[in-house]
Formats: structure tokens, sequence, C-alpha cells
């Protein structure tokens, strides 16, 4: 984002469509897209098996160049970088988990062009306490997605019971313990063995994290998108912390788009030795029918 929270670009008539535009974007890892009908595009560079990807059943797609090139990479610097190309709607808010970050993308048309806004969305933080019985009510909400920030969706998002943690704990020692079995004193490991048996839940340490990622839930509805990113800690006996990140998604108009600076537009650029599974023929073909609309 080049050190900018917000970066505005206008598109130029080609990619500009009477209720949508036509733009690229890349990332190094991971991408999710949510708009208010659920995911438009979801890729995890390390499992390309689990994408999504609506653009190829948008029939829109046909009344721009690119149509059938959904994706492509390009380098900067040292570093390839993925490219979905995708079809925004004017005034809707879209959400992007892209590289462990939350953005919103919304888009104005003014007149044969568009105002594309990117921007990094900051947190609004606060800190809780919640019984057991509680926490998992905090994300029962058919409405919503929950998944991790590298892009990875919970399909049973399970947060340990307090006997489950008691177990991930002796589960622990013993495993520790097992490294020094050979070479210990049998008393000893005899008295250390017990003492794991006998762990409850009132050994357990205080700020001891819940889960091994934050839990990002995305929740959808009629107005809005909006994002929260949740830390769970056992702080005692039926008492957790919850530290959540909420991200607030925004509206804009025209004016407040123009207000801001612009940026020159990132049309596609596709290097035939980055992408062999393109033809050579039909990434000229579109560049000619880029390059003739913008007559």
């Amino acid at each position: 984002m080049k050190n900018r929270d917000e970066i505005v670009e206008r598109v130029s008539k080609p990619y500009v469509g009477s209720d949508c535009v036509q733009v690229s974007e890349g990332y190094n890892d991971s991408l999710t897209i949510f708009s208010r009908d659920g995911i438009i595009y979801h890729d995890i560079i390390d499992y390309p098996c689990v994408s999504i990807n609506r653009y190829m059943k948008d029939d829109r797609r046909n009344s721009f160049a690119y149509a059938n090139i959904p994706t492509y990479i390009s380098k900067n610097g040292l570093f390839e970088v993925k490219h979905t190309i995708q079809l925004f709607d004017y005034d809707e808010v879209y959400v992007m988990i892209k590289d462990g970050d939350v953005y919103e993308k919304y888009i104005v048309r003014d007149g044969n062009s568009a105002l594309v806004l990117t921007k990094f969305v900051k947190s609004n933080d606060r800190v809780f306490m919640l019984p057991r019985e509680k926490l998992d009510d905090l994300f029962n909400n058919s409405n919503s997605y929950l998944m991790n920030l590298d892009g990875v969706f919970y399909k049973d998002l399970c947060i340990p019971k307090e006997e489950d943690i008691v177990n991930l704990l002796k589960n622990k020692y013993r495993r520790e313990l097992k490294e020094y079995r050979d070479s210990g004193d049998d008393d000893m490991l005899g008295l250390l063995d017990n003492s794991i048996n006998n762990i409850s839940i009132d050994d357990i340490p205080t700020d001891t994290y819940l889960t091994d990622d934050d839990i990002v839930m995305v929740k959808i509805d009629k107005d809005n998108i909006t994002v929260s990113v949740y830390t769970i800690m056992f702080m005692g006996r039926d008492k957790y912390m919850v530290k959540a990140y909420d991200y607030l998604m925004d509206k804009y108009s025209l004016e407040s788009l123009k207000d801001m600076p612009t940026v020159k537009f990132r049309e596609p650029k596709i290097s035939y030795k980055l992408n062999l599974n393109i033809l050579k023929e039909e990434v000229i073909k579109q560049n000619r029918l880029v390059r003739r609309r913008k007559r």
C-alpha cells in the first residue's frame, strides 16, 4: 500500500461498465473477498485446491477484456505476486482479508471513469471477560464466516473446555518427560509422572491462549459487512479474557473520493514467461481490445 492507508485509483474507460468495474487485485499469500452476497473470491497460494472465484460465473465479464483470464502472475522485485481480475459493483462495500490484513474496497462511478478506493482498515479495540458457557455463543451467528488471518476457514470452531485445557497441558508435559525417560532416575520420573496426573484446572497458568490463531468473524447483513478479530485467553477457573479488534466499513460518495489524491490505475500486465498457462495470442488479443476501447 506504499505506506498509505487509503489509495484511490481512477479507472479508465476500458474497465468501466454500466454497473461495475473490472479491477485486478494482487496478493502474496492469501486473499478472500466478501460482498453482501458472500464470498466472491478465496485463494491460499499454498492450498490452491480450495479456491473460489465467482468471476468465471459472472456473464458481465464478457463485456470486458481479459474475460477468460481470471488470474495471472507478475513479479515485484524478486517476489512473484498473484493477481485476480474481479468485477466490483458501484456503491457497494467489499471486504478483503489479504495477506493477514483487513482492507475495504469501494467503487463510485464518475462519468466514463470510476474511482476505486482501497483502504487499509484500522481496528477499534475492546477487552471483556466471559464465563466459559458464553464463549460459544460469541461465535454462533448464521450470517457470519469464521476463519483465521491466513485465510483458512474453520469448519467446526472448537474452543477447548476446561477439561480439554487440563488434558492438553498434561499431554505437553508427558511428551517432554518422555524425552528424558531413558536417561533419568526411575524414582524421580515416577514422582513427575504422578505430579502430571494430579494437574487440575487451578494449575493452568493465566494468560494461556486457547487457540493457535486469532479467530476472524466476518458478519454480513443487508446493510453492511463488519469484521471482528478475537483472541481468547484463559484467566482462571470459568474466567476468560476476550480481546476483540473490530473493523468497521464505511460508505463513500463521489465527492468524498474526489477529495482524496488519486494514483495511476494499475492495468493488468501479463508476462508470457510467468504465465505459461495463458496463450500469448490471447494476451495480445486482449491488449488490443483495451487499446481500441481507450479511443
